[in-house]
């Protein structure tokens, strides 16, 4: 599975993804699959078809007891608060969101991506050279004329063979590096 800010697969689907080493990851009002390494998160919104799906299915599933979406809720409030599911060692995230269960894979296997954000935490230098680095061969970086006042900077990047257009903005943080974050929508 190719992890570049400026290709992707199309026809990826929520079980390419899990088999991948991608986890469930809590969002507000979405589904979201991700794999963070070193400096870089990659995640995807999956979407679910229009069939009757129980809200109650698409959360990981205790064996033990019957978990209500509210106490899941504050499960996740609580862990998002002391540590991020995707920085966590293999075997507390399994533990706490049991995916080695049979219908965690199958829940969210049958997820469609719909849409793909990805960060990479850089320093200014190096974010300069990465920008300076697009291969202008392969890629047309457009600038937008005007950068909202939250973002350091945005422009568009137009992968020029599969003609897919990534929304890319940088954001400077606290501790002086940048986040680069490229975004695209993946309804066809």
């Amino acid at each position: 599975m190719n992890r570049h800010p400026f290709e992707i697969d199309k026809s990826i689907t929520g079980f390419d993804l899990l088999n991948n080493g991608y986890r469930w990851m809590p969002g507000v009002d979405v589904i979201l699959i991700g794999k963070k390494t070193k400096d870089t998160l990659d995640y995807y919104q999956l979407d679910f078809s229009d069939e009757e799906t129980n809200e109650e299915e698409i959360y990981p599933i205790w064996e033990d007891e019957e978990v209500s979406i509210q106490k899941v809720e504050t499960i996740v409030s609580t862990l998002e608060e002391s540590i991020d599911p995707l920085d966590m060692p293999d075997s507390m995230y399994n533990r706490i969101w049991r995916v080695d269960e049979k219908r965690y894979k199958e829940v969210f296997g049958n997820g469609i991506p719909s849409g793909r954000y990805f960060y990479i935490t850089m320093t200014k230098e190096n974010l300069d050279g990465f920008i300076k680095n697009i291969d202008s061969s392969k890629y047309e970086l457009k600038r937008k004329s005007e950068v909202h006042d939250y973002n350091f900077d945005e422009f568009l990047i137009v992968n020029l063979r599969l003609k897919d257009t990534f929304r890319c903005s940088v954001k400077a943080l606290e501790d002086g590096r940048f986040e680069f974050v490229s975004q695209i929508s993946l309804n066809k």
